[in-house]
């Protein structure tokens, strides 16, 4: 019983690191994306 109750703990860790991995790769690209837009906005302004 406590062996399986282990076995779920890691199991849980597990997904848990990977979930926040992907969080993070996710928060990365959405804030390259937001600079990259807002880089692009200021050079629209600079061409007018």
């Amino acid at each position: 019983m406590i062996e399986l109750l282990l076995k779920v703990r890691r199991e849980k860790s597990r997904y848990a690191s990977i979930f926040s991995k992907e969080l993070l790769c996710n928060l990365i690209l959405l804030t390259g994306i937001h600079l990259n837009l807002q880089t692009a906005h200021i050079h629209n302004i600079s061409l007018i």
